[in-house]
């Protein structure tokens, strides 16, 4: 669940060696990222990479630092500058394929699909091994790349071949609807006839999670076939049945708009939810609920880093 309380306790311990001892400075730097303190963060991890302790946590707290203060073309750089050290460390399939995550999440910021397309094609996706993409977190976190970059409203996002490799795998290492709250809703997005009923229904008959379930039904509610949601021409966001975004967000989503924390995973990771929630808001338009009427005081304070041009086509007033 990612709670970033214990996270923090029992980090602790760390405070007091995490100059002098390897993976210290990246573990303590990334809980006191998780609560809330960037700055501090940032200072402990860089410092700990000027000692020579360059080790995949560290970098990984960095990337986490930049992306949430709104710098995803220096996040973008420091990766690629640290990527020959990253494989030299021999990291386990999912922090290899993690990293490549941090540097999608930038080239959405930047609207840089072309960017994002060869990222999948090589280090993100393509060039993974076969055990490699089978680590769940690789796979189902390639499809909340891609959900996120839809929900963005980029142009011809999707990587179909990626997307049903994915799929695939998920389906033949009998994933867990419940293994992952953020990441069963992205794999839930994509799914398709009899996988994506019995998905839903594991997560529904599973879980004792409300927040889980709501924004489940919401999702199959606004995708109810799994496919590609077309773009609206005018702003180039995802064109929804207003309808459907209307029913999802009078009965599952307002009364989550300050609870999605309750899904866990870290900012980044849950990002795509919060961002579906205020897409579909958007999408409700003059309808039952539109957006306006949703407190979202709270989500912009979650959400909205600077210099991310998506804000200003869904919040009202965005600067």
């Amino acid at each position: 669940m990612a709670c970033s309380g214990k996270m923090l306790e029992a980090a602790t311990p760390l405070e007091h060696v995490h100059h002098n001892t390897p993976y210290a400075g990246g573990v303590w730097s990334f809980a006191k990222y998780m609560n809330g303190d960037v700055t501090e963060a940032e200072t402990v991890a860089r410092q700990a990479l000027a000692r020579g302790f360059q080790d995949p946590w560290t970098i990984h707290a960095i990337a986490h630092c930049l992306y949430s203060q709104g710098k995803p073309a220096e996040c973008i750089q420091f990766l690629n500058e640290y990527r020959p050290i990253i494989q030299q460390s021999k990291p386990s399939a999912f922090m290899k394929g993690h990293m490549e995550f941090h540097q999608a999440l930038c080239f959405i910021d930047l609207e840089n699909v072309e960017d994002l397309h060869t990222l999948i094609h090589g280090p993100l996706w393509n060039d993974l091994t076969t055990s490699e993409r089978e680590d769940y977190w690789n796979s189902s976190g390639l499809l909340g790349v891609q959900w996120k970059a839809e929900l963005r409203g980029l142009k011809n996002p999707w990587h179909r071949p990626s997307i049903q490799q994915a799929m695939d795998i998920l389906r033949s290492t009998n994933a867990s609807a419940t293994k992952s709250c953020v990441f069963s809703l992205c794999i839930l997005r994509f799914t398709t006839g009899t996988f994506r009923k019995k998905w839903k229904e594991e997560i529904l008959k599973n879980s004792d999670n409300g927040v889980l379930c709501d924004v489940a039904r919401a999702v199959d509610l606004v995708y109810p076939s799994g496919e590609r949601t077309t773009t609206n021409n005018a702003d180039d966001m995802p064109l929804f049945s207003v309808e459907s975004c209307s029913e999802a967000v009078e009965k599952y989503l307002a009364a989550n708009v300050d609870k999605l924390d309750q899904l866990g995973a870290s900012p980044e990771q849950r990002e795509v939810i919060e961002e579906f929630l205020v897409v579909v808001a958007k999408a409700a338009g003059n309808g039952q609920l539109p957006i306006e009427t949703i407190d979202m005081t709270g989500w912009t304070r979650r959400n909205h880093r600077p210099n991310v041009q998506f804000y200003k086509s869904v919040l009202p007033d965005a600067k």
